[in-house]
């Protein structure tokens, strides 16, 4: 009984990642298609998030299959909208970034007020740090995975704080962000 009932689990399980998977596809082939008509007001960029359940993709849950085939379909979508820019948008900046082991923070960006773009990963507060990590390093590369054309890779140790909860909210990571080169 036992073990009819884990195998039953393993195969829903099974059959649930490649289902959303599926579906995180169909996003990353539809994204283009939702341009915004004018500039937003605001801080100047656009973020999408993917339509997908944290378990699914963060560590320790997820299988490295799980997590290339992920960031391969974030690279996908910005890729994607990069080619389907509308003309009065051309100035606007495409982005994917993603964070890492927390992939499900991950977002396919636009930045249209490029001072905004020009000061987004320069974060030197105490509580809120990202510092560049050296171009050797590379997330793509630990993947098997190449920075796709028109786009480069630059990655961020990041540190952030929030005081306001007791015991103070802390949290590590990585920040890869793959812009696209204008």
């Amino acid at each position: 009984m036992t073990k009819r009932y884990i195998s039953d689990f393993l195969y829903r399980r099974q059959r649930r990642t490649k289902t959303i998977m599926r579906n995180t596809k169909v996003w990353s082939q539809t994204l283009a298609d939702e341009w915004p008509e004018a500039t937003p007001r605001g801080r100047g960029f656009n973020n999408w998030k993917t339509p997908v359940w944290s378990g699914l993709i963060n560590p320790p849950r997820s299988s490295l299959h799980t997590q290339r085939r992920y960031i391969e379909l974030i690279l996908r979508a910005a890729a994607k909208m990069q080619s389907s820019k509308p003309e009065h948008l051309r100035h606007a900046r495409v982005t994917a970034i993603i964070s890492y082991p927390d992939l499900f923070r991950s977002s396919v960006d636009v930045f249209f007020d490029q001072d905004y773009w020009a000061a987004f990963a320069i974060r030197s507060d105490v509580n809120d740090l990202w510092v560049p990590i050296p171009t050797s390093r590379s997330l793509m590369k630990s993947y098997g995975l190449k920075v796709k054309a028109g786009f480069r890779e630059q990655g961020y140790s990041t540190y952030w704080r929030d005081d306001d909860f007791d015991p103070p909210y802390e949290n590590r990571q990585q920040v890869w962000i793959y812009s696209e080169v204008m």
